[in-house]
């Protein structure tokens, strides 16, 4: 579908810009207190933030014991 279209239309859609950088001090955060050894909150659990909102919600990610990656 992408390829057909060939244009780029985000001048388009709405962007939030702002929230890019948001996401990526968030990410930078997890980042650091894994490097530091600090207790990671968010180890086996996704979380998902809604910007338009600012609500974010957590779900456990469940282990699968016969998986070679998770398990």
């Amino acid at each position: 579908f992408l390829d057909e279209r060939r244009s780029d239309d985000s001048a388009r859609r709405e962007n939030l810009p702002a929230l890019a950088a948001l996401a990526g001090s968030l990410l930078a955060g997890e980042a650091m207190k894994a490097v530091l050894g600090l207790a990671v909150p968010s180890a086996g659990r996704l979380i998902v933030f809604d910007f338009l909102t600012f609500e974010s919600t957590q779900h456990v990610v469940l282990r699968k014991p016969w998986c070679p990656v998770c398990g």
